[in-house]
């Protein structure tokens, strides 16, 4: 990108779930989606669930997530409300494309509305930070 362009950058991260009942818990799986054409290389994530009942499957690192984009990554669920995603593509990625799964447990079916999502750094293929931030958007 020249730093002279101004280029807004919409990145829509929805967060599609779907789940099923096993007694009194909903065994669910989120999926984190990168839905416009933005170029990067590296993507820093983090999404918020303040909603008590949901607990990530696993704990720390061991959190169950699974990385959907080429490249690698790291997950770290602090079991607090916080879920933190590192991804790193092989050589540069662009979007639309699905960035990873992770699979929780939720007490009732959880909506889009209980999860917040922030891309909190963003590297483009140059080494240059992306700026402005991506936006996200759950739906």
């Amino acid at each position: 990108m020249a730093p002279h362009r101004i280029v807004t950058l919409v990145v829509a991260l929805a967060l599609v779930l779907s789940g099923t009942h096993a007694g009194a818990q909903v065994a669910c799986t989120a999926t984190v989606m990168l839905d416009e054409p933005v170029t990067w290389l590296t993507l820093s994530l983090q999404v918020g669930y303040t909603q008590p009942a949901i607990e990530f499957d696993g704990s720390g690192a061991g959190v169950l997530c699974t990385n959907r984009a080429t490249g690698v990554s790291t997950f770290n669920d602090d079991d607090a409300g916080l879920l933190t995603a590192e991804l790193t593509a092989a050589g540069a990625s662009t979007g639309p494309e699905a960035l990873f799964d992770c699979s929780f447990t939720a007490i009732t079916e959880p909506a889009p509305g209980d999860f917040a999502a922030a891309v909190v750094e963003a590297i483009d293929p140059l080494l240059q930070s992306i700026a402005p931030l991506p936006s996200v958007a759950l739906s």
